[in-house]
């Protein structure tokens, strides 16, 4: 059955399923490395001291201020008062940072991390998939996704993302070494050999 386009059913779908085994196994890929995050208790805050000493603290202002019925316009804690809603760090009307209402801050913390992990390899994989190489080909769904994973998991991106902290327990946490673990470390070679190696 054709659509108007002319485009038929049978190709959306063929479209849709091909997109959707590259993210899933993008997803595969954040769980592989970031495991200790999804399995840590609910109260450990992974990553940097930022997140301990901010943003946990401004997504928990947040909360308290919406349970009680109110928008949290203003924040009295910091300065002499200060505009909170009009503040771009705390991102309260962006969607996932909507997670920290549902789930506990430091695990919506992580999680929201992971995401934009699986989210900036899902748009890799994407553009690079609409790139032609030399002979006007598409490139190759595993090419795409091993440009992909060394877009997510090296260099400058992650440095901004903080994943090097992200790994490694940060303030609150109550065991563990603070070191990578063999997973983690495995998982961040693949990507820098794939890189050296091109």
């Amino acid at each position: 059955m054709a659509d108007g386009n002319g485009a038929t059913t049978g190709n959306g779908v063929r479209l849709v399923l091909g997109r959707l085994w590259v993210w899933l196994l993008c997803a595969v890929l954040c769980v592989a490395l970031f495991w200790d995050v999804l399995l840590a208790p609910a109260d450990t805050i992974v990553g940097g001291n930022d997140l301990a000493s901010m943003f946990r603290i401004w997504l928990d202002f947040a909360k308290s201020a919406l349970r009680a019925g109110e928008l949290p316009l203003w924040n009295p804690y910091l300065f002499s008062g200060t505009s909170f809603v009009s503040d771009p760090q705390p991102s309260i009307f962006y969607p996932p940072t909507w997670l920290a209402l549902a789930l506990p801050t430091p695990r919506a913390l992580g999680l929201i991390i992971i995401l934009h992990v699986w989210w900036s390899m899902v748009g890799a994989v994407q553009w690079l998939r609409s790139e032609t190489d030399r002979s006007g080909l598409p490139l190759s769904w595993s090419g795409a996704l091993a440009g992909a994973s060394v877009f997510a998991f090296s260099g400058y991106p992650a440095s901004k993302r903080g994943i090097w902290a992200l790994s490694r327990p940060g303030p609150g946490y109550r065991g563990g070494s603070g070191r990578f673990g063999a997973s983690q470390s495995a998982a961040m070679a693949v990507p820098l050999s794939l890189a050296v190696s091109a």
